[in-house]
């Protein structure tokens, strides 16, 4: 096997599993939902995914990507965007409401980040 295919074997092999955690989501939401309220869940899921990514993060890239390089009203900021986006997800709480917020979270990451990366008072055009 030549390296290139290996490289295309474990790419196809990484697709297939993100392909089958995300469509495992809705099934595991409502099993979680009988046990949890919805508060907690969001909880949990926004620790067990913060605690995901600053480990990739520090095994990939080191110490220093865990550096926050932001002010302290740019990152209130990007907190409030970030709790106003779980109020409205909380406050919503049907099956469909709760799937519609799943979809939109990478929308809502990457205005964050977009947000993070724009300089204070100049303009993007």
């Amino acid at each position: 096997m030549t390296r290139h295919t290996r490289h295309v074997a474990g790419a196809f092999a990484a697709m297939v599993f993100v392909g089958a955690s995300w469509g495992a989501n809705v099934p595991v939401t409502k099993v979680m939902l009988l046990h949890f309220t919805l508060i907690p869940m969001a909880a949990i899921r926004t620790v067990a995914a913060a605690v995901a990514l600053g480990l990739m993060l520090w095994m990939v890239e080191g110490v220093r990507a865990l550096r926050i390089d932001l002010g302290l009203l740019r990152f209130l900021g990007l907190g409030f965007i970030q709790a106003s986006f779980f109020v409205v997800y909380a406050a919503r709480s049907s099956p469909p409401a709760a799937c519609s917020a799943k979809a939109a979270s990478p929308s809502v990451v990457a205005s964050r980040s977009c947000y993070s990366r724009i300089p204070c008072g100049h303009s993007t055009v």
